[in-house]
């Protein structure tokens, strides 16, 4: 691909994202299988005008998402993860992320040029905030959130052994009481939210609650050390839209450990791209 055409796409790919976003609101792949949908039953099955959604999967074909046949349209490359019964699904990131989030994201360059997150102006609340008030009441907050903390435990216990565990803390929120000398503290997905300042502060609180031979298993999307395509880098700039929180490389948040009197016993990588660093007291 040419350097023209590959900075066209990227200029461009913002169209991408939230067509995939509007086909799966609809629910469009629950509708397809492996043979051809005509267009007119899909149209009905999704309540909306055979038009608009022509255009929409006809553009959706162009990038090898779903197939276009003389009988209709059907399956094709990543399409069957917009399913929601699919067992990797995608249909909550695909459906959450292009509403506040994609709108967010049209503020990027106030956000950089002026330095503090657009978010709130734009919804009456901070980030956090905003999305607890909404998942409190059913829809795609609450299914997303239930499903991301439900991967998150499967990730961590398939690299960490917690059967054995008699008293497991888990801290969701900065001002939470930690009571002491607990065998596992588990702050997951956590630190990022929070600015150094905050970040130390979390974790010199729970240095304090912990016992000898207590452990402190910190889960966060690290920023990679090589050069590439890096999720965490996406999240932190996304992070800059948001609030004050930032991504962190593994060695800052050993320094932000280090200064609150914590050591690495171990680190590994989980199956959903996340580092789970085993901290104890420092001696």
């Amino acid at each position: 691909m040419s350097d023209a055409r590959q900075l066209r796409l990227w200029i461009f790919g913002f169209q991408i994202s939230q067509a995939i976003h509007v086909v799966a609101r609809l629910g469009v792949a629950e509708h397809i299988d492996q043979r051809p949908v005509a267009i007119e039953a899909l149209a009905r099955l999704c309540g909306c005008p055979v038009d608009g959604l022509q255009r929409l999967l006809r553009a959706l074909c162009g990038i090898g998402l779903f197939a276009e046949h003389e009988d209709g349209f059907m399956h094709a490359g990543a399409s069957p993860l917009l399913r929601r019964d699919h067992p990797q699904s995608h249909y909550l990131a695909a459906s959450l992320y292009g509403a506040e989030h994609y709108a967010s994201w049209g503020d990027l360059y106030q956000a950089v040029r002026l330095g503090w997150p657009v978010f709130e102006q734009r919804h009456g609340l901070p980030y956090y905030r905003y999305l607890q008030h909404c998942a409190d009441r059913p829809g795609l907050h609450a299914d997303y959130l239930a499903a991301d903390a439900q991967a998150q435990d499967q990730a961590i216990q398939a690299a960490f052994d917690l059967t054995h565990c008699k008293h497991l803390v888990r801290i969701e929120d900065p001002s939470q009481a930690l009571p002491n000398a607990a065998d596992v503290y588990l702050l997951t997905h956590q630190l990022h939210r929070l600015d150094d300042a905050h970040a130390s502060a979390l974790l010199e609180r729970c240095a304090a609650a912990m016992g000898a031979d207590s452990r402190l298993l910190l889960v966060e999307l690290m920023l990679a050390p090589e050069p590439g395509f890096d999720p965490a880098r996406w999240l932190d700039l996304h992070n800059l839209l948001i609030g004050a929180g930032r991504e962190r490389s593994q060695a800052h948040y050993l320094t932000l450990a280090a200064e609150a009197g914590l050591g690495l016993a171990e680190a590994c990588r989980l199956d959903n791209g996340m580092t789970l660093l085993e901290l104890r007291l420092a001696r």
